[in-house]
C-alpha cells in the first residue's frame, strides 16, 4: 500500500531529473512555477510545440477527488497534464489506483513512472484483467481457477458477494455453477470495483429471473449493463476515453452472450432468447470442464 506523507523524500530528486530531461527535449521547463487562478505548483511546466503541459512527480498517495480537483484546475488554464508516478507506485497497486492514474498514450491505457534509477519514464501495461500467466495458457485453465476463486467467496462475509450467493440460492442455483459465459477470458483494463466477473455475475443473476422475448435498445442495453456495475473514478482521462474503455468490456460482453445464444440482436436491439443455463453444481461444472466442455 502506497504510504502517506507530505514530501516523499525521492520527490525532489526525481522532480531535478525530469527538469534536467525536459530541457534536452528544448521545452523550456520551469520549476514550481506558482498559477495563481488555481492556487497550484506543476512540477514542472513545459511548453510542447508550443501549447502547455504540467508534469507532475506523484510519490505520496493522492486521492482521486484531489487529482481530479488538480486536473481541473489546470485545464481551466488550457494547461495539459502528465502525471509520473514515482517508485512507491511500482508495485503492490490495486485496481483503483491503477483506474486513477490511468492514461492513454497511442490510444492505449497505461501507467506511466518516472525511473530514478534510469532518469526515463516507463510506460506500464501489464494491469489487465484476468492476468494470463504463462502456467494457465487454457480457456478451461482460467475458468477452473475462477470458480476455485467463487467456491471461496461462498464462505466470505463481504456483504455485496452474499447478496450475489443469496440471489443464486433464491433461484435453485449455487453460484460457482454459473454458466461458463459469466467467466471473463478476455483481458480488460481494471475499471470495476468488484471485478469483472462480480460485474458479470450480477447480470447473469438479473438475466435468469427476466422474461424470455424481452427486448432492449442497445443504447439502453449498454446503459443498463453499465449501470450493474460500480466503476473506479479515471480522473486522468477525458470523459470520451473513459467511455471507449467502459464500453470495450460491455461489448466484449455482449458479444459473448450473442455467441452463447442467451441474446440476439435484431437490428438495433437486443432481445432475450433463452435463460442463462447453470450447472446443476460445480461439481458437474469442474467434471464437463476436465473432460473438455467449453
Amino acid at each position: 500500500m502506497v504510504a502517506v506523507m507530505e514530501k516523499h523524500p525521492n520527490h525532489a530528486r526525481g522532480k531535478q531529473q525530469i527538469f534536467n530531461w525536459a530541457q534536452a527535449q528544448g521545452w523550456q521547463p520551469q520549476m514550481e512555477v506558482y498559477l495563481s487562478e488555481i492556487a497550484q505548483r506543476p512540477d514542472v511546466l513545459v511548453h510542447i510545440n508550443g501549447r502547455p503541459m504540467a508534469l507532475e512527480f506523484q510519490c505520496s498517495s493522492l486521492s482521486a477527488q484531489r487529482l481530479q480537483e488538480r486536473n481541473d484546475g489546470y485545464h481551466r488554464l488550457g494547461i495539459a497534464v502528465y502525471w509520473l508516478l514515482g517508485p512507491t507506485y511500482l508495485r503492490h497497486l490495486r485496481a483503483g489506483m491503477i483506474s486513477q492514474f490511468t492514461q492513454l498514450h497511442a490510444g492505449s491505457p497505461h501507467l506511466a513512472f518516472w525511473r530514478l534509477d534510469r532518469q526515463e519514464i516507463e510506460f506500464r501495461q501489464n494491469y489487465y484483467r484476468p492476468f494470463l500467466s504463462r502456467k494457465m495458457v487454457s480457456t478451461r485453465d482460467l475458468i477452473l481457477r475462477q470458480t476455485q476463486s467463487l467456491q471461496r467467496y461462498m464462505h466470505y462475509r463481504d456483504r455485496r458477494w452474499r447478496s450475489l450467493i443469496n440471489q443464486a440460492y433464491v433461484n435453485g442455483h449455487q453460484l460457482s455453477a454459473c454458466p461458463l459465459v459469466v467467466h471473463p477470458l478476455v483481458p480488460q483494463w481494471p475499471l470495476l470495483d468488484q471485478g469483472e466477473l462480480y460485474w458479470r455475475l450480477r447480470i447473469i443473476l438479473k438475466l435468469t429471473i427476466c422474461q424470455v422475448g424481452m427486448i432492449w435498445r442497445r443504447s439502453e442495453w449498454n446503459h443498463w449493463l453499465i449501470q450493474q456495475g460500480r466503476w473506479w473514478p479515471t480522473p486522468c482521462l477525458t470523459r470520451n476515453s473513459r467511455q471507449w474503455l467502459i464500453h470495450k468490456i460491455v461489448d466484449q460482453f455482449t458479444s459473448e452472450l450473442l455467441d452463447a445464444g442467451v441474446v440476439r440482436q435484431e437490428n438495433a436491439n437486443i432481445c432475450l432468447m433463452r435463460q442463462p443455463q447453470w450447472f446443476d453444481d460445480d461439481t458437474v461444472k469442474v467434471k464437463k470442464l476436465l473432460e473438455g466442455c467449453r
